[in-house]
């Protein structure tokens, strides 16, 4: 339910902000398991990856994570983060609204293959995942309709 309500900007910030997140103290050994690693960078044995048939091609750039992490865990594999170590992922973000516009609505494409393909869900769920981007969607054209009116009365 966190991937169909985290669409819509108020639902996100008022009721699903910090709630998935483990605990420092949970993330202070040196490795800690868990559900889904998020990010740039990651390792995995070649076995593993061919084990689970590999990346899915329905997806790009959205999602990934979550769909690689379903696929080991359904394989018996383990996910883990190593706390000690970082990386530096430098790359620019969309600067324009449509830029960030396009980036959700792909970001949304990617999310529905992870619900209906990897996770199965039910038509009832693929309904109300489809009215919480769509909600989603009309919040963020209002945002950036209402920022560009305030800026050109300046």
């Amino acid at each position: 339910f966190y991937e169909i309500f985290s669409s819509c900007v108020l639902i996100n910030r008022s009721c699903l902000k910090n709630k998935l997140k483990y605990t420092s103290k949970y993330l202070d050994s040196d490795i800690s398991y868990v559900d889904v690693v998020l990010g740039a960078f990651f390792v995995a044995k070649i076995s593993a990856i061919r084990d689970i048939g590999y990346l899915c091609e329905d997806t790009f750039l959205y999602c990934e994570e979550q769909i690689l992490s379903k696929m080991f865990a359904d394989n018996n594999f383990k996910i883990a983060v190593l706390n000690k170590c970082s990386y530096i992922h430098d790359h620019k973000e969309a600067d324009t609204y449509d830029g960030k516009l396009k980036s959700f609505v792909n970001h949304q494409k990617s999310k529905k293959v992870y619900l209906e393909k990897i996770l199965g869900c039910n038509r009832f769920v693929m309904l109300l995942f489809s009215i919480c981007y769509g909600i989603g969607y009309i919040e963020r054209f209002i945002t950036w309709k209402l920022k560009k009116f305030i800026i050109t009365k300046r």
